[in-house]
């Protein structure tokens, strides 16, 4: 356990740094961060030296026969007895770096020589080598005195854990992705640098009860009580789609009508003006049949929950491929609304089939999924899926499934489900969002994604209980007598096998 929390600790130091955050994701994956904290650690390129009996001694031989004839010539000139540009002189800084009054300025200089800020370039230029062997001595002696000062000043006091390895670990233990921490405030940086620092990680009451309520929620999430929740099951074709929009046309054209029918020229423009509203442009949105090439303008409104879709109890069979398909060109996106029927926790897995349209080779469009509700003209939430964006590569003729797991606890829900009707205002329907968030292709260049069918379950379970739950709640005889369980299935035990491996 301690191994693992040490690779933990080491790999978020290392973080902001070494590693780029995925796509749409406030944090790197824990596998990431280790396999990055391995390879950049500071820890493996230390400047050591040979073991020697007693204290280590600063190398005060190797500063006069080296390093002071480097300074001497590159430097002097400017920070010497004669000149002090910016108030500093090198020539009188005592190169004991153990026990002298000058360490802090041996940083800076330190600083200005790695970045090649010094000397300047109107000055004579210091070589490669030179650098190198400057920069080389100046690591050696501050870690070497670095390591003396904590020795003399005895262990390490314990320390918390900082909110990203609290995140990580949970992450670790439980099996699960969430930021578990994204609500505790960032750590403050120590005089070196380092967030993880024990002279800044003491634990206060409140701080005491916010990881604990944190670790409280975290084990909600993996575990589970009671009977397996019903499942929702949505299955949209396209087609349905399109015929909401047919019988939106005809509503206006009927509302035309009634508006306008005592004056022939009103009722002309305004004929006019409801086919262009409805008739569908290849760089917008729509639904088109592929083999009668007629479509349909794709749009969506929250008021009236008319393109709200209704779930069922039973899972449906995946139909046949169908001509009719929802066209999505690039930086154009459309609403499906799945009304007031999500579960307040659980998974919500979404996989549509889909294909994409491409006229450059090789290029792929990106389809983008988002989450969110409109209650009213002046409240809408919609957030990215923390998930990355995914290349659709089907071709027309082979469309695939692709597919997004949304944990409906993780987003913002709409503050009206199950307290108005459908319809009314405030709506408290909740939506998912297709968006082509296609870059980077030529100009002109054609990157459309189709979609003809879309498939939603929620809550989702791969296995009931879940993983999750049964990694720490094993099946036993004794399940039904909870002293005994809780006696010979210790929870803690459970979990320290788990994270050694022991278990396994």
């Amino acid at each position: 356990m301690w191994k693992r929390c040490l690779t933990i600790s080491l790999a978020c130091v290392l973080q902001n740094a070494t590693v780029q955050a995925e796509p749409g994701s406030t944090l790197p994956s824990l596998e990431k961060v280790r396999k990055a904290g391995a390879i950049q650690s500071s820890f493996k390129k230390q400047q050591t030296r040979p073991h020697s009996k007693g204290a280590p001694e600063p190398s005060l031989d190797v500063f006069r026969k080296e390093i002071e004839p480097v300074l001497k010539e590159t430097c002097y000139k400017c920070h010497g007895e004669k000149k002090q540009k910016g108030d500093f002189r090198i020539d009188t800084l005592n190169p004991d770096l153990f026990r002298g009054g000058d360490v802090n300025w041996w940083l800076d200089v330190m600083d200005v020589v790695t970045n090649g800020e010094m000397p300047p370039e109107d000055e004579e230029e210091m070589t490669d080598e030179d650098r190198s062997t400057v920069i080389e001595w100046l690591t050696s002696e501050i870690q070497v005195a670095s390591q003396m000062r904590r020795s003399e000043q005895g262990h390490s006091s314990f320390r918390r854990m900082t909110r990203y390895e609290y995140n990580y670990a949970l992450q670790d233990l439980l099996g699960l992705s969430y930021d578990f921490a994204k609500d505790l405030p960032p750590e403050t940086n120590s005089a070196d640098g380092f967030e993880n620092s024990s002279e800044m990680l003491q634990m206060s009451v409140m701080q005491f009860e916010s990881y604990r309520e944190i670790g409280r929620k975290a084990l909600q999430k993996a575990t589970v009580r009671g009977e397996q929740p019903e499942t929702l099951y949505y299955g949209i074709t396209m087609d349905e789609g399109a015929t909401q929009m047919e019988i939106k046309y005809f509503q206006d054209l009927e509302t035309a009508k009634k508006r306008n029918e005592n004056d022939p020229a009103k009722l002309k423009r305004a004929l006019e003006t409801v086919e262009e509203r409805h008739d569908f442009n290849p760089v917008n949105t729509h639904f088109k049949n592929l083999h009668t090439n007629k479509g349909i303008k794709a749009t969506w409104r929250y008021s009236g929950a008319k393109q709200s879709y209704s779930p069922s109890l039973t899972k449906l069979e995946v139909p046949a491929l169908s001509p009719d398909v929802l066209i999505i060109p690039i930086g154009k996106d459309q609403t499906m609304d799945l009304g007031d029927f999500l579960p307040d926790t659980g998974i919500l897995q979404v996989r549509v089939r889909a294909s994409h349209v491409s006229t450059e080779k090789g290029k792929f469009p990106s389809l983008r999924l988002q989450f969110g509700n409109q209650p009213s003209n002046n409240s809408e939430t919609t957030v990215q899926v923390d998930h990355p964006d995914i290349a659709i590569k089907a071709s027309p003729e082979d469309p695939q499934f692709y597919q997004w797991e949304v944990p409906l606890s993780e987003y913002p829900r709409n503050l009206y489900r199950g307290n108005t009707v459908m319809g009314d205002t405030p709506n408290p329907t909740e939506y998912l969002v297709f968006q082509n968030v296609t870059q980077s292709l030529a100009k002109g260049t054609k990157a459309d994604i189709q979609i003809d069918y879309l498939e939603v379950t929620t809550p989702y379970y791969e296995q009931w209980p879940p993983e999750t739950h049964t990694r720490i709640f094993i099946d036993s005889k004794n399940k039904s007598k909870e002293l005994t369980y809780a006696t010979r299935y210790n929870y803690l035990e459970r979990i320290m096998r788990m994270v050694t491996g022991i278990d396994k």
